[in-house]
């Protein structure tokens, strides 16, 4: 399928950048780690044979790493019901896009609507105690995806009303996400908790190598022991493509994005692929607030190959 061979001609690149890498052992883990979690995803939903069960698998696996993730934070750090947690909110929001896509379409299956329905809500409240906005943001984005592609005229129109609220009111907006997210300031949350900073010196160094960048995950070696910042991640899964794989590597992504996003909306009408459109609308919104696929593998980068995996699975299933 597409999205999957589009993804490993990423990755084999990725593995390619090694050889000018800014330290090639640590690009050299850090891809064939991502190679891995391909195969282990693929090969899971490979053990299924029933539509029913692949979408439940994929259901349950994001909610129990969002889960899993969200009660260790709290075991190793604060028992707050709201504490902020970019993976767990991002998993989270990938589940709600997916299964809002598909409750919406879904009409004569009542115990698969209640599944999806109750799955939607276990995913919400793990996102909104995310106190993620990135992730927020992108669950809003991946579920209006969901509406267009279903031609739901009412709720399209719902979620237009609601954005032009937000915008007319972003004032008010704005004091409540200062009470869901503590610990954060104004300033911190409109300017994207400081990463300005961090991005600026990204762009700086990747001007040093533009076209083939410093090698997989490297950038935010080279900025956090050259640069003004320290920081494991980029934030940003375009600036960290650049940054680290130049503009070949840009392409090499840019080609896996839009075929998949292109073969998911083409297959739209089929089972369980309104909410993989939705899942990744919702995956490329919320790179620009965290890089999964250009740096380091975290439960975002797994549940998104999940995503790009069950396509070819969901396709499997129902030729049969």
């Amino acid at each position: 399928m597409i999205p999957i061979n589009t993804l490993l001609l990423f990755y084999g690149y990725a593995l390619l950048s090694v050889l000018w890498a800014y330290k090639p052992f640590f690009a050299c883990f850090m891809v064939v780690q991502n190679f891995v979690f391909i195969l282990l995803t693929f090969w899971m939903f490979s053990l299924l044979d029933s539509f029913r069960q692949i979408e439940k698998a994929l259901v349950y696996f994001l909610l129990i790493v969002a889960i899993f993730s969200a009660i260790g934070a709290r075991l190793i750090g604060s028992f707050s019901l709201f504490i902020h947690l970019l993976q767990t909110g991002s998993v989270s929001a990938l589940c709600v896009a997916y299964c809002f896509g598909e409750w919406i379409k879904e009409n004569k299956d009542k115990r698969r609507k209640c599944f999806l329905r109750n799955s939607m809500i276990c995913g919400f409240i793990l996102l909104i105690t995310s106190t993620s906005s990135g992730a927020n943001a992108s669950a809003i984005a991946g579920m209006g995806a969901a509406m267009f592609f279903c031609g739901k005229a009412f709720w399209g129109v719902l979620i237009i009303t609601a954005g032009v609220l937000t915008w007319f009111f972003r004032d008010q907006m704005m004091d409540l996400l200062l009470i869901i997210m503590p610990g954060k300031t104004r300033e911190s949350v409109e300017s994207v908790t400081g990463r300005e900073r961090l991005w600026n010196d990204i762009l700086y160094f990747a001007r040093e190598r533009p076209l083939f960048g410093w090698g997989f995950a490297c950038v935010e070696r080279v900025v956090s022991e050259k640069g003004s910042v320290l920081s494991p991640d980029a934030h940003n899964n375009y600036l960290g493509f650049y940054g680290s794989l130049g503009f070949v590597g840009c392409i090499f992504a840019g080609i896996h994005l839009f075929f998949s996003l292109s073969s998911f909306i083409l297959q739209s009408k089929k089972l369980g692929f309104t909410g993989l459109t939705a899942a990744i609308v919702t995956a490329l919104f919320n790179g620009y607030s965290y890089g999964f696929l250009s740096g380091k593998g975290c439960i975002i980068t797994i549940s998104y190959f999940a995503i790009i995996t069950v396509g070819y699975h969901f396709l499997r299933v129902q030729r049969k």
